[in-house]
């Protein structure tokens, strides 16, 4: 094996590690274009929600969609609040919240959200990204 082979070979064992470990930890991943305000496609994401793109009238999950569809009344306010905040920001760190979303099939979840601006060169947001992950068992027993 070359070193051009190896090195590829290399990035798809760690591409597929992580995705892995990923899958174990009940990471859903995701990312917003910030010009568009649109979530890129991710069927795990859907998956999440209890439902598909296809089961969806949209195949563009907006935030206005999400938010009308998925976000639990009592939350809505407040995840509004969180989202423009990040959408305004010019901050690098790293935004942390939770939440709770109603699922397709009418299941309550509670959600840890975490995501990040990445700017470019010119200090322009080029992407938006994060991750839920399901805390509704460890919500429950805290209650």
């Amino acid at each position: 094996m070359g070193n051009d082979e190896t090195q590829e070979f290399t990035e798809q064992l760690v591409t597929q590690q992580l995705a892995l470990a990923v899958e174990l930890a009940n990471v859903i991943y995701w990312e917003i274009d910030p010009t568009s305000g649109l979530c890129r496609e991710n069927p795990p994401l859907y998956e999440f929600f209890g439902t598909s793109k296809d089961e969806e009238e949209s195949y563009e999950l907006t935030w206005d969609y999400y938010s009308q569809n998925f976000i639990h009344a009592d939350y809505l306010e407040y995840k509004n609040e969180r989202l423009v905040g990040v959408l305004e920001s010019e901050s690098r760190e790293t935004f942390k919240f939770e939440n709770r979303i109603i699922c397709r099939d009418g299941q309550i979840r509670d959600v840890l959200y975490q995501y990040k601006n990445f700017f470019d060169d010119q200090a322009e947001r080029v992407n938006i990204v994060g991750s839920a992950i399901d805390i509704t068992e460890k919500k429950e027993h805290e209650r």
